[in-house]
């Protein structure tokens, strides 16, 4: 780790000439290609040098990125790296040198890579990589270009299309990246290729192949531009095979969202689509449809909201009953808000597009997503008594929220990932003072009690929900005492041994870091990861109610995790077992960390976990405390997730940031942006028309967690946001 608080340079400036603090390293090529990595939430510039430091030549710009690829390097030769922040602004970060893997096999058109052309909605992909790729040729504009890579396929049909997904940095993946990817494609043999066609900017431009002959064989090169890191990708090649869910009997399955707006979309298409009925509009007039395809699901309420979004031109929504003969709803254009449907209940999702003529590959991807809550009402029933929720839930595995409700409002919900047999609950609501255990920790006016018929063997999510009130009683409780929250981000839940409902709290618990959290109708919920259902305080601090365990936590870091922990009081500790898991279920030992010996005062400890498996993006910890009489106990499961911030066709950077966010937006998009802060007020409005990019100033807001929502006539999709001064 380093940093560049308290660094006194004088005179020292960045490339724009800005005063800067700065500190330097150095290091010794062992190959002729490195790269440097700079992780950090406080966004420093980097700068690399050739010569001594009497002499310096600056090999690359002042650069802001998480990576920096260097080429052309002399092994043996030493090289200089200056990190720097704005003079007043200091920057903790991480930061390593890493020897960079020879080009990947497909570098040059005689190694290109085999692509197997499959149905339009892309469940047949080919993973690569520009990571060391050397450059063999120009863009579409003829400027020459440092990274390229080379595909070939046979052509299985006269016009096939070519669709990017999954983009990520390749040397952080958990790093937001802004990559403009192109391609041309090519007859003939490598010696030999004559260009049939050239594609800028895959993610916007028109990306079919056409007078393709069938049976001949066809090259691509796949190009990046040297504005854009090195990354890897999903390619897909599809040709006219309609996409799976092109009829009723194929329909792919959707899970209702526990949300009162579309979060997370699934992605799909109608290229290549057939229309598989007569097509009428939701005035039962007919209506032009070349393509439609079909969704499923469960309905975990009576009014869920069907939504599409990010579809070119006219389409239509329309809802049937389970076996596809009874038209039940429809919608024009916009979001499909259904009524009257039975909770439990399948059904099916017909998508048409009512366009001229069939869609492009581009035209016809969209986005699709099923919401809905029973209520977006939090229950306020109980005053000084245990109340069991409405129904016993029967939890059967089958992927979808299960909500327990108190005469229809909320009060708990359960993702039920694994089969629990009946789930019963009760909740109690607190009357009077804010009430606090025996050492003084404050808890909220509002406490559950969940049993299963049987435990689970994984992790399950779970939502608790509080309101505004009790939120409200629990910041005017702030006592100085150093577990005082500022907001709702900052509510954390204790589990107890055994799941009576009861107006305080009895024994000691285990504590449980928010998973998420966010408001909802009259209040808000926090989400957390557990293993066990029990009885549940929410509070906040960093501490169970009381400590048997200290806080653990797990932070990612440079292609690492940091863990760190602590106890109160160790008696004939032995020292603890750190276990990993990609699933959260099966874990495996990958370190023993001894304890410090007997104490009456808190101990603390930490552990780097540097050895990450390439592809997995969450990992899971625990830690197995042994005894010296060889008896053992577990700690909460934490989780460490490594992410992408991005939400179908927007994405967002940097994240955190000092003040200035980049947006890159769909094409031609035409909304509003609103930024909440982490009280649900809005705390900003910006009105965009037909941009594909936006930057959105922030100086002026206090520093704090915001939610960023982009709105438009089609709906809605959202980030969270941190925001550092």
């Amino acid at each position: 780790m380093g940093t560049t608080r308290g660094a006194v340079t004088p005179g020292a400036s960045d490339c724009q000439g800005g005063a800067v603090q700065d500190v330097w390293y150095r290091f010794v090529a062992t190959s002729t290609r490195h790269a440097i990595l700079l992780n950090s939430q406080d966004f420093p510039s980097l700068q690399v040098y050739a010569g001594d430091c009497d002499n310096l030549q600056a090999l690359t710009d002042c650069v802001g990125e998480s990576s920096v690829l260097l080429d052309d390097l002399q092994a043996g030769t030493t090289y200089y790296i200056r990190v720097a922040s704005t003079a007043g602004f200091g920057a903790d970060f991480g930061i390593c040198v890493i020897t960079l893997p020879p080009p990947p096999a497909n570098d040059l058109c005689s190694g290109a890579q085999t692509l197997q052309a499959g149905a339009a909605d892309c469940t047949l992909t080919t993973s690569g990589t520009f990571l060391s790729a050397t450059g063999s040729d120009t863009d579409c504009f003829a400027t020459p270009i440092s990274r390229d890579v080379w595909f070939r396929f046979t052509a299985s049909a006269s016009n096939q299309s070519l669709l990017l997904s999954n983009v990520a940095d390749a040397l952080q993946p958990q790093n937001p990246v802004f990559a403009t990817i192109g391609f041309s494609y090519y007859h003939g043999e490598c010696n030999s290729l004559v260009e049939l066609g050239c594609v800028g900017n895959m993610e916007f431009d028109n990306i079919e192949m056409s007078n393709l002959i069938p049976g001949q064989t066809y090259y691509i090169r796949l190009f990046l531009d040297d504005f854009s890191p090195a990354a890897t990708f999903e390619l897909c090649l599809t040709d006219d095979t309609p996409p799976t869910n092109d009829e009723a009997a194929n329909a792919r399955y959707l899970v209702q969202a526990a949300q009162d707006w579309c979060q997370d979309y699934v992605r799909s298409t109608f290229s290549g689509a057939t229309s598989s009925q007569t097509a009428t509009d939701c005035a039962g007039q007919s209506a032009t449809a070349n393509d439609d395809v079909w969704f499923s699901f469960l309905a975990a309420t009576t009014d869920p909201t069907i939504e599409v979004d990010f579809l070119f031109g006219d389409f239509r929504i329309e809802l049937f009953s389970a076996d596809g003969l009874t038209r039940l709803d429809c919608s024009q254009g916009g979001p499909l808000w259904t009524s009257g449907l039975q909770v439990g209940t399948s059904y099916l999702i017909r998508v048409f597009s009512a366009a001229d003529l069939p869609l492009t590959a581009n035209e016809g991807s969209f986005g699709i997503c099923v919401y809905g809550l029973p209520s977006d009402q939090i229950s306020t029933a109980s005053t000084g008594t245990c109340l069991t929720t409405d129904i016993t839930v029967a939890s059967t595995g089958a992927d979808r929220w299960l909500h327990l409700n108190y005469q229809g409002q909320l009060v708990a919900a359960i993702y039920d990932s694994e089969a629990l047999g009946n789930i019963t609950a009760q909740f109690y609501q607190h009357q009077g003072s804010v009430r606090s255990d025996g050492a003084g920790v404050e808890y909220l006016d509002r406490n559950f009690s969940i049993s299963p018929s049987q435990q689970p063997t994984g992790l399950i999510r779970v939502r608790f929900y509080y309101t505004q009130a009790e939120l409200d009683a629990f910041l005017a409780a702030n006592d100085g005492d150093g577990n005082d929250p500022q907001g709702f981000s900052d509510i954390l839940v204790s589990r107890f041994a055994g799941a009576e409902c009861s107006g305080s709290i009895s024994g000691s618990g285990i504590l449980h870091a928010a998973a998420s959290s966010g408001m909802l109708g009259n209040g808000y919920y926090v989400e957390i990861l557990i293993d066990h259902f029990s009885a549940f305080f929410l509070h906040s601090g960093n501490q169970a109610l009381p400590v048997e365990w200290g806080a653990f936590t797990a932070r990612p870091a440079t292609q690492s995790v940091k863990l760190e922990w602590h106890t109160y009081q160790e008696q004939q500790n032995r020292g603890f077992a750190i276990q990993r898991s990609s699933d959260a279920k099966t874990f495996r030992e990958i370190a023993w960390i001894a304890s410090q010996g007997n104490s009456t005062t808190p101990q603390r400890y930490a552990y780097t976990d540097h050895k990450l498996e390439a592809g997995v993006n969450t990992y899971y910890y625990r830690l197995q405390q042994f005894d010296e009489d060889g008896r053992s106990s577990y700690s909460p499961i934490v989780r460490a997730q490594f992410f992408l911030v991005k939400s179908l066709a927007w994405s967002l950077y940097p994240n955190p940031t000092q003040g200035e966010v980049q947006l890159r937006l769909p094409q031609g998009f035409t909304g509003k942006l609103e930024l909440y802060n982490y009280l649900g007020q809005l705390a900003g409005v910006w009105t965009v028309e037909e941009q594909s990019r936006a930057t959105l100033s922030l100086t002026s807001l206090p520093a704090g967690s915001y939610c960023l929502r982009a709105r438009t006539t089609d709906g809605r999709v959202s980030a969270k946001l941190l925001l550092l001064h």
